[in-house]
C-alpha cells in the first residue's frame, strides 16, 4: 500500500479512525431520531416516500403543455366573464345616475 503525500501510516490510520467514529456517531444519531419519532407516533422520511412519489407524478401531470394551455384558456374565459359583469355594472350605475 502506498501512502499519499508522504503521510505516515499512523496519520492515515488516525484519519480512518476519525471518519469511522464520525460515521458511527451519525448512525447512532439517526437511530435515536428514529426511536424518538416512533415514541411520538410520527413517521420518518422513508415513510413519506409514497406521498413524495405521488406529488412528483401530479406535478409532472400538471406541468404538461396541454394542461397549462387548458388552464390559461379557462382563466381567460373567466376574466372575460368578469369584465362583462363590470361593464354591465358600470353601464347600470351610469344610467341610474343619468336618471337623477
Amino acid at each position: 500500500m502506498t501512502i499519499p503525500l508522504g503521510l505516515r501510516r499512523s496519520a492515515v490510520l488516525d484519519k480512518v479512525i476519525f471518519y469511522f467514529e464520525k460515521a458511527l456517531k451519525l448512525s447512532l444519531y439517526f437511530r435515536e431520531v428514529r426511536e424518538t419519532l416512533d415514541v411520538f407516533g410520527l413517521s420518518g422520511p422513508e415513510d413519506n416516500m409514497e406521498m413524495i412519489r405521488q406529488i412528483k407524478n401530479e406535478v409532472r401531470r400538471l406541468c404538461k403543455k396541454s394542461v397549462i394551455a387548458a388552464k390559461v384558456v379557462m382563466y381567460e374565459q373567466e376574466l372575460e366573464k368578469y369584465e362583462r359583469k363590470v361593464r354591465l355594472l358600470v353601464q347600470t350605475v351610469a344610467s341610474n345616475e343619468a336618471k337623477f
